[in-house]
């Protein structure tokens, strides 16, 4: 089978592993002239990680032992769920050179521009046949584009900032004077990656608020973080989005990692039925317009009532709270509604991960 995927970042390395697995080798086209990672926080859970096949652990550079989830007024809520914290770039190299000693196929500055119904064209002029094509290519995706979806993006900034750290916590703040949605301090071997969904001139302001301004910035990123949840159709003919390119971002955590992971063994399962694909993907979680829902009442909520929400559930964990516990939000009548969104949103993304 004559598969082409657009994108070698993690979507793409990802599918075409999976692939390869099953006997077929894929051709990958990367626009960049090396793998490289962009701009992410590089943290995934170990349950999601567990179902690769490759070998991630000389890629990673912490492991964690949970999240925690810090309000206004510095309550917080933990979750105890294994994860690490990766170089994703060496990561991606690495996936890299198993999937090409599988037999995959790999091009470098391979810039798609036109897209028809059998081929791509790339911006040499040259034209690629395919059965089946992949957009794997991001937030800004060639083939979504052609496919007419819409999407809604917002802006993620970070820095990594040398820093030694025994921190075995990642740490997400909702926290309006930083960022309308969320914030975020993920500890590695000896840097911090410290970053918001916002401008630098915010993450200015948070990186003092966490007495980090002395640090120095080892590297500057930003990126698009995709809001909209999975669209209705994330396939048309013979062609199939994954990853960012079909919004997979969990919108309450950013998270990225893990929901390409789940895909991705949908979409090598279904490679020769891409509806079924499709609908497998609407069936799981990660696609729950619950969690796009929760998203909305986190960009509208007041910091005085994630104070109160925080107050209320303060160092506990997430796992052990009990119905009795949720029913202390009836304190405040008027965020009962907000809450059970926000919780309805928590708790779909903890079935899969964070």
């Amino acid at each position: 089978m004559n598969v082409v995927i657009i994108g070698a970042g993690p979507a793409g390395m990802i599918s075409g592993l999976m692939l390869a697995e099953q006997g077929i080798q894929p051709l990958i086209l990367e626009k960049q002239p090396v793998i490289q990672s962009t701009a992410c926080a590089e943290g995934c859970d170990f349950m999601s990680l567990s179902k690769l096949s490759f070998d991630t652990i000389p890629y990673v550079e912490n492991n964690t032992v949970g999240a925690r989830i810090i309000f206004p007024g510095n309550n917080y809520l933990t979750t105890h769920i294994p994860g690490v914290v990766l170089n994703r770039t060496a990561w991606l190299k690495g996936m890299a050179n198993s999937f090409c000693q599988q037999g995959g196929k790999l091009r470098l500055n391979a810039r798609v521009v036109t897209i028809t119904d059998n081929a791509v064209q790339l911006g040499n002029g040259e034209r690629i046949p395919f059965e089946v094509l992949i957009g794997a290519d991001g937030p800004f995706s060639v083939l979504r584009k052609y496919m007419g979806i819409p999407q809604k993006l917002i802006c993620g900034v970070q820095y990594k900032l040398e820093h030694d750290s025994s921190d075995k916590f990642l740490h997400f703040y909702f926290d309006k004077r930083f960022s309308s949605h969320y914030s975020w301090v993920f500890p590695k071997q000896s840097t911090l990656n410290v970053g918001l969904a916002g401008k630098f001139c915010q993450l200015d302001s948070f990186v003092e608020h966490l007495k980090l301004n002395d640090c120095s910035i080892v590297k500057r990123e930003a990126g698009a973080i995709p809001v909209s949840g999975v669209p209705r159709n994330i396939i048309k003919g013979r062609m199939a989005l994954i990853g960012d390119a079909a919004s997979m971002t969990n919108a309450i955590s950013g998270g990225g990692l893990g929901p390409i992971i789940y895909a991705g063994h949908m979409l090598a399962k279904n490679i020769t039925n891409l509806a079924a694909y499709q609908q497998e993907i609407h069936r799981h979680p990660l696609a729950n317009p619950a969690i796009v829902r929760g998203e909305k009442v986190l960009a509208s909520i007041t910091n005085p009532e994630l104070e109160k929400i925080g107050s209320l559930f303060n160092c506990m964990d997430l796992r052990n709270v009990r119905r009795r516990d949720l029913a202390r939000i009836l304190k405040y009548p008027h965020l009962i509604s907000k809450f059970i969104r926000l919780g309805r949103s928590v708790q779909l993304t903890l079935r899969w991960g964070w």
